[in-house]
């Protein structure tokens, strides 16, 4: 691995290739900074304490051309060649010509590294290298890059400035120790606190409860660091013996507050007092304690997910067994949370988990990947994080997981939260109010634009999001929901314009509950409680709208279309795209998300995982076939496709028209090619064969699925209604969750303390002290991103039935080219306009079948 550069400004305009890419500040001129970092030998360990040893290769001077070996503390050893240094820019380039142990299909790294004058006295150090390695290590080899090159200009900035501040350990004593032999010992304490070196306390002679009340000192010189505080016993010779250590944590240490710690030796045996106190400069004390906390967190949240990665591995190896002719059907358990809930009436799930629907390796990588992606953009987590006025949930976008800034920038509007229930994650609740009898007592008194409640319904103008449901369901844990009760209204603008707009809520139901009114209600507390009502909208999008009529629901129609369909039928041709691994998908989410093995919705859901499906099963007892069908719910709620409702901008509603009779004219021509007339359709045994198994208790148990399906015309809108909810409705719930639901204000999935009593304004502390800590955060953000990876198979690109009709085919693959160009354009225009795009809906961007 060998190569040469004539300069570094050369390098950097011709290398080719991905690589590192980081910036940072060093606090120093730049002359200083770069007459201590040119030196390509020996002299760079004094200021980056990573090396174990380096030496110049003979003949050992430093210049253009000479090599360095080295070894680090991690182990390996490298040799490194210098291509260029130029002192009139302040840029050094090197390569890397050999590392041992060698790192998998990585062949090079060329390394670039600039500084710049900034202001007053400092330096800007921009380090980069261009990588040449095999896209599945490419990644890491970035993200470790990355971490080494920050750490460097943290180094050589602490070069300059030495530490963030000291650290007391006052030694107090100790109890307990054991003894060895006839004697007591004469113990001591070590106290080792990073790369500082350790520090000693006298010996106390023949005690097994000394008392020290010693003072060591240290300067603390990074944020997550760790203390480690071992005793031994003084013996001759200097054999000491130990007797027991600890290693602190100091995270959830205040600048300047002594703390008094009872340390039981968990090496060893006995009791150590001390006390410690930190003594942070005034700029980095903040600094050190929320960015440590993060810290601790983010490794918590890792670990978790090694974890669900493996137990998801662990179900694809342990559950499968031979592909029958005919899956099974199984019930749910009940759970011993609620034992009087019966989940086996929950829809039907496979039996085991039948070879043919293991997700295939590449689906699985894929899935690895996202993670392996999302953890890698947060390498830099801290640093973003310590950032001067950094907004901690936007310090968790990185390279892979960029920011949705729009929504970041908006999300406290009440206009932005009305106009996500038409575009956004979850535009299934908002239901149009047109009998004033109907509104909430609680908010009938509440007016906007010159109208009463009353007069705003009577013209068409009036909404309502009600989550009755969740009032069924016990709080969890220590965690909080309410059931709202929410009124929106239809404001006039303008030129003719309008937008819908907050005319008010409530989070309680019983009499004299607190109303929440904008412009009324002190602003800090309005925005506590719409965070609750966001809060409670989350929870029946992901457990009635995704997970329930999506996810779970659509799992008997798989194993019927499996059980019942010859694979040469017509019928079951057009529908098996439309279930490719769904059963899958569903039994890796049975054993991992929504299981007490890794209990996800426990930790990160307010209801939890047993309240979200008791909060499914409610609704699902009054789910039917016909009226889940697209354009039916949207009736049921007010709307219609010709927007006689008055509401601009519900693109869930246009485009999904678009996606709807798409199906429906597809469908009919083929069911049109494949059936001479109706009597053909009524008189197929296969059809009468599923109609019966999935209305059969024992197997598919979907009582309000047709009995009989008598004509051309049932079939089409039964097989659209199909297609359309595992294809394009799945996708509306599914794929805009990392835009809404990544940060975590806009859309928390969970809250942890309750609106406070006293109806006063509450501060900012109050807010955030309610919103999830950062490692639930993490888990919101992470699993947003996961289940928002892009499907292989869309709806845009299917087979389908090319084969059979691939006249019918192509004009159906020219009018969802047709309807992809009309919605682009209609976003470009909207987004041209200052405003966010819906492309949710767009052919190409639509899974054609539950996969994720």
């Amino acid at each position: 691995m060998a190569g040469t550069v004539e300069a570094g400004a050369t390098l950097a305009r011709q290398a080719t290739g991905t690589g590192a890419d980081v910036t940072g500040v060093v606090r120093a001129p730049i002359a200083e900074v770069w007459a201590r970092f040119q030196a390509f030998g020996p002299e760079v360990m004094a200021w980056w304490p990573i090396y174990e040893s380096m030496a110049l290769e003979a003949p050992g001077r430093d210049e253009v051309g000479c090599v360095r070996a080295f070894k680090t503390k991690t182990g390996r050893s490298y040799r490194e060649r210098l291509t260029a240094r130029d002192e009139a820019t302040h840029t050094l380039t090197y390569e890397l010509l050999e590392v041992s142990p060698s790192v998998p299909t990585l062949t090079g790294i060329d390394t670039v590294i600039e500084m710049q004058p900034k202001g007053d006295g400092e330096t800007v150090v921009h380090w980069r290298s261009f990588i040449r390695a095999g896209a599945i290590f490419l990644g890491k080899i970035i993200a470790t890059q990355e971490e080494v090159y920050q750490a460097a200009i943290a180094s050589l900035d602490r070069s300059f400035n030495p530490s963030l501040g000291t650290l007391e350990v006052k030694v107090i004593g100790a109890s307990g120790l054991p003894k060895h032999g006839l004697f007591n010992p004469d113990p001591y304490v070590v106290a080792d606190l990073d790369e500082v070196g350790p520090q000693t306390t006298r010996s106390v002679l023949f005690t097994t409860h000394p008392s020290w009340n010693e003072t060591l000192r240290f300067d603390v010189l990074k944020a997550d660091g760790q203390l480690r505080l071992s005793v031994w016993d003084a013996r001759a010779l200097g054999l000491d013996e130990f007797l027991g250590a600890v290693t602190v944590d100091l995270h959830d240490l205040r600048s300047g507050v002594e703390a008094v710690r009872k340390l039981t030796l968990t090496e060893g045996k006995g009791e150590l007092a001390v006390a410690l106190t930190l003594k942070l400069d005034a700029g980095e004390a903040l600094a050190y304690t929320e960015a440590t906390e993060k810290l601790h967190e983010f490794e918590h949240l890792l670990h978790v997910l090694d974890g669900l990665k493996g137990q998801a591995m662990e179900v694809v190896t342990s559950l499968s067994q031979g592909d029958p002719a005919r899956y099974g059907y199984a019930r749910y358990p009940r759970d011993p949370n609620f034992p009087d809930t019966p989940f086996e009436d929950l829809p039907k799930m496979t039996a085991g988990y039948p070879a043919g629907q293991l997700l295939a390796p590449r689906k699985v990588g894929r899935v690895a990947q996202r993670l392996a992606e999302y953890a890698y953009s947060q390498a830099q987590f801290l640093n973003r994080l310590s950032a001067e006025g950094a907004d901690p949930w936007r310090a968790m976008f990185g390279e892979w997981d960029a920011a949705p800034e729009a929504v970041i920038s908006q999300w406290q509007s009440d206009v932005e939260f009305c106009r996500q229930l038409l575009q956004g994650v979850n535009p299934m609740v908002i239901t149009r109010l047109q009998d004033p009898a109907r509104i909430p007592a609680a908010l009938a008194g509440l007016s906007a634009q010159g109208l009463t409640a009353a007069e705003l319904a009577a013209a068409g103008r009036l909404f309502v999001l009600d989550y009755d449901e969740l009032t069924a369901i016990p709080q969890y844990r220590d965690m909080v929901f309410y059931a709202p009760i929410a009124l929106i209204y239809r404001e006039d603008l303008p030129g003719g314009a309008s937008r819908l707009n907050m005319l008010g809520f409530v989070l309680e139901r019983e009499a004299g509950a607190e109303v929440f009114v904008p412009g009324q209600t002190p602003p800090n507390r309005y925005l506590l409680a719409r965070l609750h009502l966001a809060c409670a909208d989350n929870q029946y999008h992901q457990f009635i709208f995704h997970l329930g009529f999506a996810h779970l629901a659509m799992e008997p129609f798989a194993i019927a279309q499996h059980n019942c369909f010859p694979a040469d039928h017509p019928i079951g041709r057009l529908m098996a795209p439309h279930f490719r691994d769904t059963i899958g998908i569903n039994t890796l989410a049975r054993q991992t998300l929504v299981s007490p093995v890794v209990p996800f919705t426990d930790r990160t859901f307010s209801p939890g995982t047993s309240g979200a499906l008791k909060l499914f099963l409610a609704a699902w007892r009054k789910w039917d076939f016909a009226a889940n069908s697209f354009p039916a719910h949207l009736a049921a709620r007010g709307f219609d496709e010709q927007g006689s409702d008055g509401v601009v901008g519900y693109h869930y509603r246009d485009d999904g028209y678009k996606i709807w009779n798409a199906l429906l004219d597809y469908t009919r021509e083929v069911i049109d090619a494949a059936y001479a007339d109706d009597a053909a359709v009524a008189a197929d045994p296969v059809l009468r064969g599923w109609c019966e198994e999935l209305r059969d208790p024992e197997r598919g148990a979907v009582a309000s699925f047709p009995a009989a399906i008598p004509d051309r015309a049932t079939l089409a809108r039964v097989l659209t209604t199909i297609i359309f909810n595992v294809s394009a409705q799945h996708s509306a719930v599914n794929f805009p969750q990392f835009h809404y639901l990544s940060y975590v204000p806009n859309r928390p999935d969970s809250m942890f303390t309750r609106m406070p009593a006293d109806r006063g304004e509450v501060d900012a502390e109050a807010i955030r002290a309610a919103l999830p800590s950062m490692v639930i955060g993490q888990f919101q953000v992470s699993f947003a991103y996961l289940l928002t990876t892009p499907s292989e198979h869309v709806l845009s690109d299917l087979e389908g039935s090319k084969e059979l009709y691939p006249a019918i085919h192509a004009k159906y693959v020219a009018r969802l080219r047709a309807i992809s160009e009309a919605i682009q354009a209609r976003n470009a225009a909207v987004e041209a306009g200052g405003g966010m795009g819906y492309p949710y809906l767009q052919p190409e961007r639509i899974a054609a079948s539950i996969d994720i």
